[in-house]
């Protein structure tokens, strides 16, 4: 009888702690970062607040963008007169 209700407490603790879990993932992506940003033109840095998500949104699009401009400069490498 007490390994019964020893198992059954782990079990509940286990599906706690992956509730926890869960939920403590969703709260990382909506949480606020704040982060010092250098503006061009202007000598003092500009403070931009995002959610995590978005930064890393943010990132991987700025990723895309320079993976296809130095997939575009290897082509003109390769075929130089554009033919």
């Amino acid at each position: 009888m007490i390994a019964f209700i020893a198992s059954a407490m782990l079990v509940f603790a286990a599906d706690a702690n992956a509730a926890q879990a869960s939920t403590s993932a969703a709260d990382d992506k909506t949480r606020m970062v704040c982060k010092r940003e250098h503006v061009v033109g202007s000598n003092r840095p500009k403070k931009v607040c995002l959610t995590k998500a978005q930064w890393d949104e943010l990132e991987e699009r700025a990723e895309r963008a320079q993976n296809r401009s130095n997939a575009t400069q290897d082509l003109s490498r390769a075929n130089p007169g554009g033919r």
